[in-house]
């Protein structure tokens, strides 16, 4: 995947919304909120999120993301192998 893809990604709504709950439902000060105040905030990171990914992907000049994009690659495949990693982690738990 491109750095241009993944800000595609975090533009949509599924996009910025699961990348909003992912990040959100691992603080504990988030789980300390009330279900409603949690919903609202999730929203309104997701809304953030969202327009950021836009603007970056809209705004800023592909000469930089091409150049970015090496550094966005090794990043990238870190998290991947990690959410790999916690995957089998938790399948792995019981054995």
């Amino acid at each position: 995947m491109t750095m241009v893809e993944f800000l595609i990604l975090l533009g949509t709504g599924a996009g910025a919304m699961g990348a909003a709950s992912f990040l959100l439902e691992r603080w504990a000060w988030f789980q300390a909120l009330k279900a409603e105040t949690r919903g609202l905030v999730v929203l309104c990171v997701a809304v953030v999120v969202a327009l950021i990914a836009f603007a970056v992907a809209r705004f800023v000049p592909s000469a930089i993301l091409q150049e970015l994009q090496v550094w966005f690659q090794v990043v990238y495949t870190v998290v991947i192998y990690w959410l790999a990693s916690q995957v089998a982690h938790r399948i792995d738990v019981g054995k």
